[in-house]
Order: C-alpha cells, then sequence, then structure tokens
C-alpha cells in the first residue's frame, strides 16, 4: 500500500469511527469499549477521564485524548476528519489540505 492510499484509509477510518463507543488502542491494535477501557486496572487510569475522545496511552492506560474535553470540540474534530477524506477522496492529491510554505516560511504556491 503506498503512503497515500494510507493517508486516505486512514481518514476514511476515522470518519466513520463510533467515538460514543469506542476507544482507540494502539497497545491491543484495535477498538476497544470505552468502558473496558474507562475501568481498567491501573494506578493513573481515572474512569472521569474517559469522555469524547478516547485514545488508550498504551503505557499507563490512561485516556491521552483527556483534553478533548466537551462535545463541541469532538464535533469539530469529526467534522476536519470528514472534510480531509472527502477532499483526499476527491482529489487525490494534499495540495487543498496542506497549504505550500515557502523558503521563507511565507505560504504560497
Amino acid at each position: 500500500m503506498l503512503l497515500g492510499e494510507l493517508l486516505v484509509s486512514f481518514f476514511r477510518y476515522y470518519a466513520s469511527y463510533n467515538f460514543q463507543q469506542y476507544a482507540i488502542s494502539v497497545r491491543a491494535g484495535c477498538s476497544l469499549s470505552i468502558d473496558e477501557c474507562r475501568y481498567a486496572k491501573a494506578p493513573k487510569n481515572d474512569p472521569h477521564q474517559w469522555k469524547y475522545l478516547c485514545i488508550e496511552e498504551p503505557f499507563d492506560l490512561t485516556n491521552t485524548a483527556r483534553s478533548v474535553f466537551d462535545t463541541e470540540a469532538l464535533k469539530h474534530l469529526k467534522t476536519l476528519i470528514g472534510s480531509a477524506y472527502a477532499e483526499l477522496d476527491e482529489s487525490k492529491t494534499l495540495d487543498n489540505l496542506l497549504p505550500a510554505v515557502g523558503g521563507d516560511g511565507e505560504e504560497g504556491r
């Protein structure tokens, strides 16, 4: 699989991801139920940190995305992911997602 195909697949997967039910787990290499993560026995894990965006920190089993603390932030993130997927799927280029940066640090093409 080419890198571009992998990126499109990433956005396709997370554009339809059920963030209300599942946590992302790099440790397990799959999605886990939020309840499974919420009640994992680990010294630093706090059940109250598993709210909106849930990404299991692989070493201490806490929610590494706990800074997403309200539904509006999650909605915004989901919109950005969906928009990125739609743009990549249609255009097959990063040009509209990532602005070009000139050598002087200014945006330009």
